[in-house]
C-alpha cells in the first residue's frame, strides 16, 4: 500500500467519521426536540452547531491542540539531543 493510497483511506474515514457524528446528533437533537416539544427548530440548530464543529475540528484542529500544549518549532541548538535521537531513528530505518 502506497502512502498515497494511505492518505487517501484516512481522508474517506475521517469524513465517514464527521458525517456519523453529525447524523448522530441531529437524531439526538430530533429524538429531544420532539419530546421536548420544540418541534424541528431545535434539530436545525443542533445540525448547524454539530456541522460547525465537525468542519472547525476538521481544519482548525491542529492549530488548537498545538496552542493548548505549547508547542514550538524545534531549534538544533536547544533540543540538541532530539535531534540527535531523531536521525539516528532515521538512519536505523534507512528514512532520509
Amino acid at each position: 500500500m502506497s502512502i498515497h493510497s494511505n492518505i487517501q483511506s484516512n481522508i474517506t474515514k475521517t469524513y465517514i467519521i464527521m458525517s456519523i457524528f453529525v447524523a448522530f446528533v441531529v437524531i439526538v437533537a430530533y429524538v429531544l426536540g420532539q419530546a421536548l416539544g420544540y418541534g424541528n427548530s431545535f434539530m436545525w440548530i443542533a445540525v448547524s452547531l454539530s456541522v460547525f464543529s465537525s468542519f472547525a475540528s476538521y481544519y482548525w484542529g491542529d492549530k488548537i491542540v498545538l496552542a493548548l500544549s505549547r508547542a514550538r518549532p524545534a531549534d538544533r541548538k536547544r533540543d540538541f539531543d532530539f535531534f540527535t535521537v531523531a536521525e539516528n531513528l532515521a538512519i536505523a530505518a534507512g528514512v532520509p
